[in-house]
């Protein structure tokens, strides 16, 4: 009994495939550049710079008065107001 002899020939799919990968590539390349591009316009950094700052200054901000309420003269402040309350609620 004889067996069909199977041949593959892989050279020129092999070719096809490296040629189509390095289109891709260079395809990739050219929008990932204009992405950049655009992204990095003038008006587009000064927005995020300005938007950036803004949120650190609200952070800032933010953490200042946490600290005012949980170390500083607030706290104080809400302990005695709660302690009224209590007084008042007890009398």
């Amino acid at each position: 009994m004889a067996f069909p002899v199977i041949r593959l020939e892989i050279e020129s799919m092999r070719h096809t495939i490296k040629t189509a990968l390095t289109q891709y590539e260079m395809q990739l390349d050219a929008d990932i550049q204009n992405a950049v591009d655009l992204y990095c316009s003038s008006d587009n950094i000064q927005s995020v710079i300005y938007r950036s700052a803004q949120e650190e200054i609200d952070g800032a901000i933010k953490d200042e008065i946490r600290k005012f309420f949980t170390y500083g003269k607030g706290r104080e402040v809400i302990r005695q107001a709660v302690n009224e309350i209590l007084s008042e609620n007890i009398e």
